[in-house]
């Protein structure tokens, strides 16, 4: 990806995290996997499990550490990989921080940068590092010197974005929830925007094991996933239908005794009609 449009998916990152810090949380996890697509291609952040509150009883995760995965993620759109060489995250970031701070590397040096010629990125990453981690968050000026740096790259990273999501992998789901706990999935190359059989919510990505019941009975092992307004049966890895419905196929929470019966056998054996739709 090019730094024009990933400086915006940076920007787009750092105003999030600006919310969120300013809520008393670190997210602690930011990664590729845990960045979603919405549905006006805006970055969703994903996957809270590992967050902390900002001065809480954990010392392990302070707000300039999410500034610093930022700029470690926008490396990654720039490389196209993560060339973590086998290392943690945290050994990744030190390594990486150790090439910029070298003091035989020039500025723009692709020995340093580890791509062709990055000085904004380089640049982020400096002020991310001087960030003092000792207290609370970063004060709001530190969030608008950052957003500083990615000030190019809103309409690239809206193209990047949107041919990402026409090249959907054809084995995922592409999905809306709503706050009414419906999801409808269709294939992503029939997908329409304004389509009127697809109710109106956040478009997030549903991933899982599709397995076809003896009865015919489509089943999904969900993946854990977030996002604002989310159902709760999609927060947890669990088991769903996927029903036939008069707004196109819905994806329904398993009630709880076809799902404890779906853990133990390891298979969809699956409920019957009734208690299908006893669980929607």
């Amino acid at each position: 990806m090019a730094w024009e449009a990933a400086s915006g998916l940076g920007r787009a990152l750092v105003s999030v995290l600006k919310a969120v810090h300013g809520r008393g949380l670190v997210h602690r996890d930011i990664k590729p996997g845990n960045v979603l697509l919405g549905p006006l291609c805006e970055p969703v952040l994903a996957d809270f499990g590992r967050a902390v509150c900002v001065g809480g009883a954990r010392r392990d995760g302070a707000p300039a550490d999410d500034l610093e995965a930022v700029g470690a993620l926008l490396l990654h759109c720039l490389l196209g990989r993560g060339d973590r060489r086998g290392r943690t995250e945290r050994g990744h970031l030190q390594h990486l921080r150790q090439q910029l701070t070298d003091a035989g590397a020039e500025d723009g040096d692709e020995a340093a940068t580890g791509c062709e010629c990055c000085p904004d990125l380089e640049a982020f990453l400096r002020f991310a590092w001087s960030l003092d981690r000792s207290v609370g968050g970063p004060p709001p000026e530190a969030y608008e010197r950052l957003l500083r740096r990615l000030h190019r790259g809103d309409g690239p990273w809206q193209r990047t974005a949107r041919a990402c999501l026409r090249s959907v992998d054809a084995g995922h789901f592409v999905a809306w929830a709503t706050v009414q706990n419906r999801v409808s999935w269709r294939d992503p190359t029939s997908w329409k925007r304004h389509d009127d059989r697809v109710p109106e919510g956040l478009l997030v990505r549903v991933t899982g094991q599709l397995r076809r019941g003896g009865d015919g009975e489509r089943w999904l092992q969900v993946d854990p996933v977030w996002a604002p307004e989310a159902p709760a049966f999609l927060l947890q890895k669990s088991w769903v239908l996927v029903a036939d419905s008069s707004r196109g196929p819905l994806l329904a929470p398993v009630p709880r005794v076809a799902r404890q019966r779906l853990q133990a056998l390891g298979r969809p054996a699956g409920p019957s009609g009734a208690e299908a739709a006893a669980g929607g």
